[in-house]
């Protein structure tokens, strides 16, 4: 199976994240499902609330992969990558394991970004557990007959490493979008959503990602 991710290491996560997650007295283990959620109680809250307020499919699938593999989500420090929202995924003769880190200011956003931001990192969850070549170009074949398409999304999210979005935070975007229902929301990458949710949703149920994860 191909990854695709934002940020990968081998056998280790990177040493610029060890450490990052902001400590909090009140910060406490929490869980859904396999996830295990370590903030405070009142962003805790929040985030399962967002979660559970997502498509069915992608709590499914969100799920499925935390049952699979070691999944911890936490709030991200001042050193985090990616703004602070980030997903950093660790495999070795172990495993596979995922931190994923939300920028405190998530929490105090207005609930539509903070809900697609969310659902975004929890996307390259999914991306990474279940998605193959096969279902990556299933995917950007349908993507690629929108009239919102554009060869080349210009990169506008500091720092920019690339001059265009690269199609890893294309997909989970796109899945974001799914997810929430929220068309109008812009994430920094400032993409539009390239089909309606009624038609992602048959393209989940119908591509290799549902059977990947083993959903019938």
């Amino acid at each position: 199976m191909t990854t695709f991710r934002r940020i990968i290491i081998p056998g280790l996560l990177a040493l610029s994240l060890l450490g990052t997650s902001a400590s909090s007295a009140a910060a406490k283990t929490y869980h859904w499902n396999g996830l295990q959620i370590k903030m405070s109680q009142r962003n805790a809250k929040i985030f399962i609330n967002r979660l559970s307020q997502t498509h069915w499919m992608f709590r499914k699938l969100v799920a499925k992969a935390s049952r699979r593999s070691h999944v911890v989500v936490l709030v991200s420090g001042k050193n985090a990558p990616s703004g602070g929202n980030y997903t950093a995924t660790r495999i070795d003769s172990q495993g596979t394991e995922f931190e994923i880190g939300l920028n405190p200011r998530n929490f105090k956003l207005g609930n539509k970004l903070g809900y697609h931001l969310e659902a975004h990192e929890l996307s390259h969850l999914v991306a990474n557990s279940f998605v193959d070549t096969d279902v990556y170009a299933t995917y950007f074949s349908v993507w690629n007959q929108s009239s919102s398409w554009n060869d080349c999304f210009p990169q506008k999210s500091p720092p920019a490493l690339a001059p265009c979005v690269g199609e890893d935070e294309i997909f989970a975007d796109q899945i974001a979008f799914w997810a929430t229902g929220k068309s109008k929301v812009r994430s920094s990458y400032k993409l539009p959503p390239l089909a309606s949710r009624s038609n992602m949703t048959r393209l989940v149920r119908s591509s290799g990602l549902w059977r990947n994860a083993g959903l019938r």
